[in-house]
């Protein structure tokens, strides 16, 4: 990897790790190795609950409209 890339993903790139068990997540890591594109897969997961949360902070936030 070149210079300038090395200093794009410095300044772009943010990786994340996690440590998942092999015996108690095992349902998790099976469908992790399962997804062919697993940056679009964590994508689509965290989206997913940042919707979800946002709606259970306005039906909290408007008890009338529920």
């Amino acid at each position: 990897m070149g210079k300038a890339q090395n200093e794009w993903n410095r300044e772009n790139v943010k990786r994340i790790t996690i440590h998942l068990m092999g015996k108690g997540d095992a349902d998790v890591i099976a469908w992790w190795d399962a997804q062919p594109r697993k940056a679009d897969a964590f994508r689509r997961m965290v989206r997913q609950q940042m919707q979800t949360e946002e709606a259970v902070r306005w039906l909290r936030e408007n008890p009338e409209k529920n």
